[in-house]
């Protein structure tokens, strides 16, 4: 009851700015609810009725009341014009107060005649490719937030009484995503009409794209997606288009359900990041490199040999926007050809203001002025939002054509994108902070002794370096210097080197190694197509790593002797991430999505033979106890999550019920480590962070919509101009 943002109280008697979850009310307010009892009590019914919340909260916003002598006529002129003024919907209109509401009533001779007002349109946007459009209409209004008073909260394209002329108002709200666990990566996204959003997750224990459509109050299962990543809509938004995990394939599926297709499945391609363009191109992402094929899924073509993650198919269809190796280019289709448009960023988009939006190393949202037509950019980036939880696997944002905005507010850490501190929590809530400045820090590893972390930092929001800090010395030194991102660190058992990923030109992640004492450089140990990923380093000097694969992400082991070459472990066709060793070395515990969702999973070693769940809903970045009793993991929430499920040995492999041991706004579920003496836990906050009373609740991270966006995007542009 006392969460910020949702709007309490009986629909019939909100006022406008109550119904919109506004925080600053004044007695105005409670005038207008006042004014509701009295024309009830005069007329039999409120001013504004409908068949759901929903319905008489929308007319609320949109629609003037009826007169009071319309329905009883015996009404006085002077109560029915005190009713007008005190119905008004800005509150500078109405009475101050509710003295100068009765005085009013009790003065025949007041009279009250209402501003004419007229519907205020949306500014105009460039013109882009036409395309079939769904309808939409006042009644067919989505309900976005989390429940039917507060989900209202303003879903309208235009409020017909605020704004100055030729304006509309930019109106944020919560989107809530009503108890859909979200696989890491996953992102909401909007059709190019505005009129659905859509996400790939696991709700009720069903995994499946999940879609809200306008006249509707939930999300609902979208059949034939139950293997469905990465889903994005077809520009007439009567399909959706996604990776099936199970086929290794993309796939549409109509949004209202049914009529599976499958478009691509070469052998060897691995289709992921589908974006599906306004021309009916689509472009998307492999191991192999970025392609195109058209909307029928034949013919499916390769233009480069790497795109990135979350490539964006121009409206015209003349190329894509990629992003692979730190900056956005444009790929044109028909050329093969490409060149750097922004030198550092991210998934980037194309919105008909004519910007690219695209995200910086150092967090945010920019957009950068391009021309359609000759595909260049002039003038200076300039940022248009501050929190974007954005990481490598997800953009963080989705803009439909006409400028509604769906983003998720926060500051996305483990991407070299947040002012992160670390800090050493125990069972009880005792809080320690790692002496560091504030920073962009993400993904520590203790040493096995230990008094050491390593971890990524990205100095300035630049490319990611190693860095290790002494907990005892309080000393912190920097150990890999080129530029290029380097990543995900893990210390050797002995504590003398240091495992860690290195992007090399194209995208490909390659592993090294390096003496932590700084005293060599560091060698090259692995390279491979697509990236590889350290997890483990066991005591007999074999690294568990992820490789990426046609099928997704494999496990194998590497030993360290020379000439040795990987052995894979663990080859299926869905995605095993973030493999841990149990210290007896018997059991591996990972992340697999063979389930639907990403759940943590348990198997034998070193033959992976037996298989035991550990997580429902989802589960993240799991490391074994020390004395191997069970595995520790986290579970996203509207507070992230670390539980603990113990598994017994004897007589066989059994899994207990994971129980939760502390919740935090953890900035990224994998940014953790737990400490060698299994009771304490090094967790990346915000650097906002409030340690004694949990997140502060202005920057918690959360799913909001904005609607009429590009109005505050133009504002922007104005004023740098």
């Amino acid at each position: 009851m006392t969460e910020t943002g949702l709007s309490l109280g009986t629909p019939h008697y909100m006022s406008p700015e109550q119904a919109t979850a506004d925080r600053d009310l004044s007695a105005r307010s409670d005038v207008y609810s006042l004014a509701c009892v009295l024309y009830e009590m005069l007329a039999g019914d409120p001013p504004h009725t409908g068949p759901s919340a929903q319905a008489i909260l929308v007319r609320i916003l949109t629609e003037a009341p009826r007169s009071v002598t319309d329905v009883r006529t015996s009404v006085p002129p002077h109560v029915a014009a005190v009713l007008r003024k005190a119905l008004e919907k800005l509150p500078a209109d109405r009475f101050e107060t509710a003295k100068e509401f009765a005085d009013a009533l009790e003065n025949e001779s007041f009279t009250y005649q209402a501003r004419q007002r007229t519907h205020v349109e949306a500014a105009p946007v460039a013109p882009a490719p036409a395309a079939p459009q769904k309808v939409t209409t006042w009644g067919r209004l989505l309900p976005w937030g989390v429940a039917a008073v507060a989900v209202l909260v303003a879903l309208v394209t235009t409020l017909t009484t605020g704004g100055p002329e030729g304006t509309t108002a930019v109106t944020r709200l919560d989107l809530s995503l009503a108890g859909i666990s979200v696989p890491f990566g996953e992102d909401v996204i909007i059709s190019d009409d505005g009129s659905m959003v859509a996400i790939a997750g696991t709700m009720g224990g069903a995994r499946a794209i999940y879609l809200r459509q306008i006249g509707e109050a939930d999300f609902r299962k979208v059949p034939g997606t139950e293997e469905g990543f990465y889903p994005t809509f077809s520009p007439d938004g009567e399909w959706l288009l996604f990776r099936d995990q199970t086929q290794n394939a993309l796939v549409r599926v109509s949004t209202s359900g049914g009529g599976a297709l499958t478009l691509v499945s070469e052998e060897g391609v691995s289709p992921s990041d589908p974006h599906w363009g306004a021309d009916g191109t689509i472009a998307f992402t492999s191991p192999q490199g970025l392609y195109v094929v058209p909307a029928s899924g034949s013919g499916a073509r390769r233009i480069a040999d790497s795109g990135g993650r979350k490539p964006h198919m121009l409206p015209d269809g003349s190329g894509v926007l990629a992003a692979p190796g730190g900056g956005v280019r444009f790929v044109d289709a028909a050329a093969d050809t490409s060149w750097l448009l922004i030198p550092e960023g991210r998934h980037p988009v194309y919105v008909e203001t004519g910007h690219i939006l695209y995200v910086p190393p150092g967090g945010g949202l920019f957009a950068q002025a391009f021309d359609l037509a000759s595909h260049t950019v002039s003038g200076s980036p300039f940022r248009v939002l501050d929190r974007v939880s954005s990481t490598p696997l997800r953009r963080g944002y989705s803009v439909s054509r006409g400028g509604t905005l769906v983003h998720y507010e926060g500051s996305g850490a483990g991407s070299g994108q947040a002012s992160t501190r670390f800090l050493l929590m125990d069972r009880s809530g005792g809080v320690d902070t790692i002496p560091l400045p504030a920073a962009n820090r993400s993904a520590p590893r203790f040493s096995r002794d230990g008094r050491s972390i390593v971890y990524e930092s990205y100095p300035g929001g630049a490319d990611a370096d190693i860095h290790t800090f002494d907990l005892l010395t309080d000393d912190e030194q920097q150990i890999t210097f080129d530029d290029a991102d380097d990543e995900e660190p893990l210390w050797s058992p002995d504590g003398t080197r240091v495992v860690f990923d290195r992007e090399q030109q194209g995208g490909d992640e390659d592993l090294f190694i390096k003496l932590a004492d700084n005293s060599a450089p560091e060698e090259l140990l692995l390279a491979r197509p697509g990236d590889q990923n350290a997890r483990a380093w066991l005591d007999d000097d074999r690294i568990l790593f992820e490789s990426e694969e046609a099928a997704g992400m494999d496990i194998y082991v590497l030993s360290l002797a020379e000439g040795a070459e990987p052995e894979p472990y663990l080859q299926a066709p869905w995605e095993e991430l973030g493999a841990t060793l149990s210290p007896e070395g018997g059991l591996v515990a990972y992340r697999s999505n063979e389930s639907g969702s990403m759940d943590i999973w348990l198997r034998t070693f070193p033959d992976p033979t037996g298989k035991w769940r550990v997580s429902t809903g989802g589960g993240f970045a799991p490391r074994w106890a020390p004395d191997g009793s069970g595995v520790y993991f986290w579970q996203n929430g509207p507070v992230d999550t670390l539980k603990f499920a113990p598994v017994e040995r004897e007589p066989s492999v059994r899994v207990r019920a994971p129980e939760p041991v502390l919740g935090v706004d953890a900035r990224g579920t994998a940014n953790w480590d737990l400490h060698p003496d299994g009771e304490r836990f090094l967790v990346t906050v915000a650097a906002s962070t409030n340690v004694d009373q949990g997140a502060d609740a202005g920057t918690r991270a959360r799913h909001l919509v904005v609607l009429n966006w590009f109005e505050e995007l133009r504002a922007r542009v104005s004023e740098g101009s």
